[in-house]
């Protein structure tokens, strides 16, 4: 008689061990649940070595970027499919965050070639986003996260002006439409 034995990680978890003895019968062995002081020593454990930021390995050369305006882009996300084969949910920044976002960001590239790209994808993202949001009449979101970007103080301000200056005529409008103003007022527009 042959006997599996399966044994768990920890109580509730999914994984675990088989193994035989004499009888055909499983037997299922469960290791002691992990008390909360033993869980939160093993998390601080786990979070010393993930700060020990002497003994991390480099990168070869990768760097990384400060995002800005993250906090701002990323509050409030929106549940979506990625239409890929059965469909991949994910979680994406609401659009109108992300229009608004696109007008600041592309105020803050640089003037070199690459940055001057990136400044032109930011502002047709930003315009498609606004005209979209318009055809689906969610303009009163993206007026709502216009407001609140520019109630964060002058240098937001300063960077939403510069993206909208730059934006393409059909953003503009359907900007102006969102903000309840003439194509003209919206320079003037200060939310």
């Amino acid at each position: 008689m042959t006997t599996l034995a399966y044994t768990s990680t920890s109580a509730g978890a999914a994984g675990g061990k088989y193994s035989t003895s004499g009888n055909s019968q499983p037997v299922i062995r469960r290791q002691p649940p992990m008390t909360a002081s033993l869980y939160g020593a093993v998390r601080q454990a786990d979070l010393r070595t993930m700060l020990d930021f002497d003994n991390m390995p480099t990168l070869g050369g990768a760097s990384a970027e400060n995002l800005r305006f993250l906090d701002y882009l990323i509050y409030e996300p929106v549940r979506t499919v990625l239409l890929h084969r059965e469909g991949v949910s994910v979680i994406v920044p609401a659009p109108e965050r992300y229009a608004v976002h696109e007008l600041i960001v592309a105020s803050r590239r640089l003037p070199d070639a690459l940055g001057r790209a990136k400044r032109e994808k930011d502002l047709l993202q930003a315009s498609l986003l606004t005209q979209a949001l318009a055809e689906t009449r969610q303009s009163g979101l993206l007026a709502d996260a216009y407001k609140e970007a520019w109630d964060r103080g002058k240098a937001w301000q300063e960077a939403i002006i510069a993206g909208r200056s730059a934006m393409p005529d059909h953003g503009k409008a359907a900007l102006a439409a969102a903000m309840s103003v003439p194509v003209e007022e919206l320079g003037k527009v200060k939310a």
